[in-house]
């Protein structure tokens, strides 16, 4: 058994979702290729699922893959399934964002790989297309673009296709002259040949001369030294997987924040603090504020309402004044009511609980008063499992607007058009009257769904709100 040289990794989508199990992305596929081992049989590759954010190291998924065979290069698969992705108390550590894969060889730990990142998300764009925009154009109709960005002939990126370019596919051709390091470019067969001398923007002119497309040269050492001809395919300008992933995003915040305020539709890691008491940074979803100390009264335990509904685990609490932490709570002693989020501290005996009161100032010189931001915790709360009408709830809403968006682009805003010629007319409405959009009944079909749903939600996740005066 031999040692790689190297490693590369590929994952078979660019999106997931733990809760689109029947359209198979809630499992990666990660493909890795070892090469330079000669016979690689029975080496191992450790293969971990990490989040791509800051420090871009809080790994939250770890495999092991073993090559099996003597060929070389040698490939390997290894999955995951999100579902499963789950700590000792079963709660999902996966929240919506983007992440990567990393391999590494075990026998020599200088040979790694990482993909590019890919996005996990509660509903995905392609979910989003299939099924809360199935059958609708998503495309501008005086708008052009190309479907992909130029492969071999790279360096160069397309940013704007004039209005009336026709569809189809068109030729970019480089060419490269070895002897003097001159490149010139052209758009379509019979356009004008432009010089690229530095980076910046080009504009290039097709045969037809009301025809062009506009290119970004960023740096000229990313350019091809050789000669290159690529075809490209001219298509109307659509609304992109991108956009699509945003809107599903905001929808995601707008029913977590404003509608059913503090409850996180995964478990999501709430910290006061981002830094440990060694100054080291800890994995966190949001910084949020500090909680009061309130007495409690004669008899009872130390309770503390956290604003967050399903409250899932306290990992660290601590009592702290202005720059000094005079409080470590022992976590064996936190008692959680889940789905209100409200927390007592029970110490395990007599002693405990006496030197735990004393130390809150429960007693102290200045009588029985609130103590302001006293408590710090890194704590996880979301909920265990998100209900497919929760889900609905967000396709609907970044449907809504994307149908927007793609209403005026379908026609640029116009109401009808009337065409006449050698006495023949036409003439066609694209809305029910000038102020109504072309998908409006959509949307007004969504916005019903989402205001009745709203109220029976907030009522289930959050209760009644009541304030103690």
């Amino acid at each position: 058994m031999a040692s790689p040289t190297s490693l590369t990794v590929t994952v078979d989508l660019e999106e997931y979702s733990k809760f689109e199990i029947e359209e198979a992305r809630s499992v990666i596929t990660a493909t890795i290729v070892a090469s330079g081992g000669g016979d690689m049989s029975g080496e191992q590759i450790t293969v971990e699922l990490t989040k791509s954010r800051r420090g871009r190291d809080s790994v939250v998924r770890t495999n092991t893959a073993t090559i099996s065979g003597t060929s070389d290069p040698a490939t390997v698969s290894s999955t995951i399934d999100l579902n499963l992705v789950v700590d000792s108390d079963y709660i999902n550590l996966i929240r919506r964002g983007r992440y990567f894969i990393k391999v590494t060889s075990v026998s020599d730990d200088s040979v790694s790989a990482i993909t590019s990142d890919f996005y996990v998300n509660p509903v995905t764009a392609l979910q989003l297309r299939n099924t809360y925009l199935f059958g609708l154009k998503m495309d501008a109709f005086e708008m052009r673009d190309v479907r992909y960005q130029p492969t071999q002939i790279t360096g160069v990126e397309v940013v704007t296709v004039s209005g009336n370019h026709p569809i189809g596919f068109d030729v970019l051709t480089y060419r490269y002259d070895s002897s003097t390091g001159i490149r010139h470019i052209s758009w379509g067969n019979g356009g004008p040949i432009t010089q690229i001398s530095s980076a910046g923007m080009y504009l290039l002119r097709s045969a037809c001369s009301s025809n062009y497309i506009e290119i970004k040269v960023s740096d000229l050492t990313n350019l091809p030294t050789s000669s290159e001809a690529e075809e490209l395919y001219i298509q109307k300008s659509e609304i992109t997987d991108t956009k699509l992933r945003r809107w599903l995003n905001q929808a995601c915040d707008w029913l977590e924040n404003d509608k059913i305020a503090h409850v996180f539709l995964e478990p999501t890691r709430v910290v006061t603090d981002p830094l440990d008491s060694t100054g080291t940074e800890i994995d966190w979803d949001f910084i949020v504020p500090r909680i009061q100390f309130d007495p409690c009264p004669s008899g009872q335990w130390i309770n503390i309402k956290f604003p967050y509904a399903n409250l899932l685990r306290i990992d660290e609490l601590f009592g702290q004044m202005a720059n000094t932490r005079i409080l470590n709570v022992d976590t064996s002693w936190v008692e959680i009511t889940e789905r209100n989020g409200f927390v007592r501290l029970v110490p395990f005996n007599r002693q405990a609980g006496f030197e735990f009161i004393g130390l809150v100032w429960v007693e102290s010189l200045r009588g029985r008063i609130e103590l302001p931001n006293f408590w710090h915790f890194n704590a996880l709360a979301g909920l265990r499992q998100v209900d497919p009408v929760l889900l609905e709830m967000i396709g609907k809403k970044a449907a809504i607007d994307a149908l927007i968006v793609a209403g005026h682009a379908l026609r640029g805003g116009y109401a009808s058009q009337s065409i006449s010629r050698d006495g023949v007319s036409e003439s066609v409405s694209y809305t029910a009257s000038a102020i109504y959009g072309i998908y409006s009944a959509t949307i007004e079909d969504y916005t019903k769904f989402i205001n009745k749903e709203i109220k029976q939600l907030r009522g289930r996740y959050r209760g009644p709100g009541m304030v103690v005066l």
